[in-house]
């Protein structure tokens, strides 16, 4: 980034992943039925926070056990080959956050972020998500601005997405 002196900033620790992970997945982890594929899952997150509150978020609402154990089945098999160990975990990590985005519209908008560069502009996405005709039944800018809007804040809710500089502008996570 440009940075004259960086900081190295070390990845969680055990405890201190787990601590994160509860606190934005929600108290109900700690009962019998989820505690120990929750540990298994926040420790597949490799104490990386960003990977650890995108995937804490995408399951904070799942309240049976077996969507847990999909997204743990998930996050064992999504790893390609030419990845290093940490960046297959950060890889499974990213893949199941976009499996859990709620719609097709919220998922194809996340992937014309990830497209855009690192400081997006909302507008620019509104013209990208009409000229590709992304949204079905809108009909006015003012819709297609507000739908945009809308997706915007949901991807930031998931960790995906941050504020930009000004009311109108996004940008990705470094590690997305």
């Amino acid at each position: 980034m440009g940075c004259p002196n960086p900081l190295q900033i070390d990845s969680l620790n055990g405890e201190e992943s787990w601590r994160l992970f509860k606190t934005t997945a929600g108290d109900f982890i700690e009962t019998q039925e989820f505690k120990s594929l929750a540990e298994n899952i926040c420790n597949r997150c490799g104490g990386l926070p960003i990977a650890i509150v995108t995937v804490a978020k995408a399951l904070k609402d799942k309240r049976h056990s077996s969507q847990w154990k999909e997204a743990l089945r998930q996050f064992k098999r999504s790893s390609p080959k030419n990845f290093t160990r940490d960046m297959k975990e950060a890889y499974a990590t990213m893949e199941l956050s976009y499996k859990y985005l709620k719609g097709e519209e919220l998922q194809k908008t996340f992937l014309l972020c990830s497209l855009m560069r690192h400081q997006a502009f909302s507008l620019d996405l509104v013209k990208y998500v009409i000229g590709l005709d992304i949204f079905h039944g809108i009909y006015t800018i003012e819709e297609a601005r507000d739908k945009v809007n809308a997706l915007i804040y949901d991807l930031k809710d998931s960790c995906l997405l941050l504020s930009g500089h000004t009311y109108e502008s996004f940008s990705m996570h470094d590690f997305v």
